[in-house]
């Protein structure tokens, strides 16, 4: 049997403040960076022309090949009408040197490896063989919210989806539910479906020591919710649902943290309208050992989102045994089991009970499998199995 060559693909510029899809994909690439795979050659490629080498245990490639700037050009000759004779041949001239530049592409990639894994979400050469990674469909199986809905991303999400997705040779989904969700809204073939579990980051590790954010006293009872300020993150309802109970827990604290993201301006005037400034407070973007710190020190994550299907910060919580209270979604059910306290994230008053649930009740952990970034590697290792057999039958 051939043995294949991934190329995983190494992504520039992608800042921490983005949130849970940075430390997924920085965890994994430092995982698959170390381990050495029983099925498939690795190598990584991307658009960095540094210095760098090697990555871990394997080499980097840039690819050299760039975009033609020329391909601007057949978008406005589509526009102003292709049909003029003179437009016409100067078309069909560009269409050849885009033909060409294609197979030079290919050629390239050909060389470096046989499929680019994608471990996030986008896809830099759709016409080469590849694995994508799919996180969410929430333009789809949530609400109409402004940052999968507003200024064309609706359709330039959908219109990314129906023309790469259908290329891919696998797409990997975070759970079961995702799976499911790509299945039921894109019509997908699911033998081209795999569940690669989210996982919990590596602030689970015992090499990142915890650390006490400046702000917050010793003796600080609190509950925290770490989410960058989107609105499907339903800060809101967690304000609104907190001021039920504030009176009758006068020293309990609602710590939040995360990066804005267009709607932190007004989360923090509805702090000011239900009268809980000093007793919610905003965090802002805290480090790794600060979380950390939270999570080991507080009363409960509260995760009150509206988009799944899964997410990050409840398996950290369990895995650092701190208790959770969670919106009622299937991709947590998934995630947690009977770990955690579930809540209708749209039910004020069951997000109050739930919030009291958690800070007077014992919770107890029932067994529950978590996910982690080394099952991972052996699945991965399996689904390169799968595809030498598909990819060995072209050359």
């Amino acid at each position: 049997m051939r043995r294949l060559t991934i190329g995983v693909w190494k992504r520039e510029n992608y800042a921490s403040t983005i949130g849970g899809g940075f430390t997924y994909y920085a965890e994994l690439i430092d995982c698959i960076s170390k381990t050495k795979f029983s099925n498939a050659d690795i190598c990584f490629l991307g658009l960095e022309s540094s210095t760098l080498e090697n990555i871990g245990l394997y080499k980097y490639h840039p690819i050299k090949w760039r975009l033609p700037k020329f391909r601007i050009f057949l978008r406005f000759v589509d526009l102003i009408g292709p049909n003029i004779f003179r437009i016409k041949f100067i078309k069909k001239h560009y269409e050849s040197l885009i033909k060409k530049q294609n197979e030079s592409l290919y050629s390239e990639l050909k060389n470096i490896c046989d499929i680019i894994y994608y471990p996030y979400p986008m896809c830099q050469y759709p016409n080469f063989p590849f694995i994508y990674t799919l996180w969410d469909l929430g333009h789809f199986s949530s609400y109409a919210f402004p940052e999968v809905s507003n200024e064309d991303i609706f359709e330039s999400r959908k219109d990314h989806h129906d023309k790469i997705l259908f290329k891919a040779l696998m797409i990997l989904c975070e759970s079961q539910t995702g799976k499911t969700d790509a299945i039921n809204y894109l019509r997908l073939n699911e033998d081209r479906l795999k569940v690669l579990p989210l996982f919990p980051s590596g602030i689970i590790s015992e090499k990142i020591i915890p650390s006490k954010p400046q702000i917050i006293n010793n003796d600080c009872f609190f509950i925290h919710y770490p989410a960058q300020f989107w609105a499907h993150k339903n800060h809101y309802n967690l304000i609104s649902a907190f001021s039920l109970i504030a009176y009758k827990y006068p020293l309990l604290k609602l710590l939040l943290t995360g990066s804005d993201q267009g709607n932190k301006s007004y989360i923090l005037n509805a702090i000011k309208d239900f009268n809980l400034e000093g007793t919610v407070i905003d965090l802002g973007f805290v480090t790794i050992e600060e979380l950390k710190w939270l999570y080991l020190n507080s009363k409960g994550l509260v995760m009150p989102t509206l988009l799944g299907p899964t997410n990050m910060p409840p398996l950290e919580a369990l895995a650092l045994g701190c208790p959770v209270a969670a919106s009622d979604l299937p991709g947590h059910h998934e995630q947690m089991g009977d770990n955690a306290i579930y809540f209708n994230p749209l039910d004020i008053e069951d997000i109050k009970d739930a919030i009291e649930n958690l800070i007077t009740s014992e919770i107890k952990h029932t067994p529950h499998l978590t996910p982690t970034i080394h099952t991972n590697m052996a699945l991965l290792d399996k689904y390169f199995l799968e595809l030498t057999t598909i990819r060995q039958t072209w050359c």
